[in-house]
């Protein structure tokens, strides 16, 4: 697999090696089993919630929005 150009200079700039994308997903991987563990619930429960908290930030943002045009 060859990554582009840009991604090379980003990893060597931080200077991780090359088995870093590889274990940073390890890493997210383990974390959401200790998430699974903590609340009981699904790694899609979880993506889920992060939608729906956006889209209500959305919202208030474009209430709070409407509300000061029209006072």
């Amino acid at each position: 697999m060859v990554s582009s150009p840009c991604v090379k200079i980003h990893i060597s700039q931080r200077g991780v090696p090359w088995n870093a994308p590889a274990s940073h997903y390890i890493r997210i991987f383990k974390f959401s089993q200790i998430l699974k563990k903590m609340f009981l619930i699904n790694y899609i429960d979880l993506i889920n919630l992060f939608t729906l908290c956006s889209i209500l930030k959305f919202y208030y943002f474009y209430a709070s929005q409407y509300l000061l045009y029209y006072q």
